[in-house]
This record gives structure tokens, C-alpha cells and sequence, in this order.
């Protein structure tokens, strides 16, 4: 089988986050592979400590949760766009 016809899991904050900075930093949809997989790989290494703290959040209150949610999505956002610039 190819590795390209194998579904593809992944977090929907990571999706959301690589969402945004695809169109906040347009050039960050042309990038190469290479690039696209580092900008990854640190926003991976991001995820833990916000799902720890969207747990959190979600026990305080839906209201809350949601505003956890954009801030972790634009969090891992900037991580992303910080690691473009480096």
C-alpha cells in the first residue's frame, strides 16, 4: 500500500493551528517539505502542556473552555510562526 493512500489522524487543534498559519503566513503553504515537517514537529512538542491546560478549562466551564481553545490554537500558531522565521 502507499504511504499516500494511508488516512491520516491528527489533532484537531494541530489542524486548526496549521490552519491559521497557512493563512496568516501564506508563504507557509508553498514551503517546502522539509520546513512544513519541523513547523510540525515544534508544535507537537507544544500540544501536551495546552491539552493539559484545556483539561483544566473544560472543568471550569464551557465558556472557558472555549476561550482556551483559540489561545491554544493561536499559541501553537505562533510556535509555528516563530519556528518559519528561525
Amino acid at each position: 500500500m502507499n504511504a499516500l493512500a494511508k488516512p491520516v489522524k491528527t489533532d484537531p487543534l494541530i489542524s486548526a493551528a496549521l490552519e491559521t498559519l497557512s493563512e496568516l503566513v501564506p508563504s507557509y503553504a508553498r514551503a517546502e517539505l522539509e520546513v512544513k515537517i519541523k513547523v510540525l514537529s515544534v508544535m507537537r512538542s507544544e500540544l501536551r502542556a495546552l491539552e493539559e491546560s484545556l483539561a483544566r478549562d473544560r472543568r471550569l466551564g464551557e465558556c472557558v473552555y472555549q476561550a482556551g481553545w483559540h489561545n491554544a490554537v493561536l499559541s501553537l500558531t505562533l510556535v509555528g510562526m516563530r519556528e518559519l522565521s528561525a
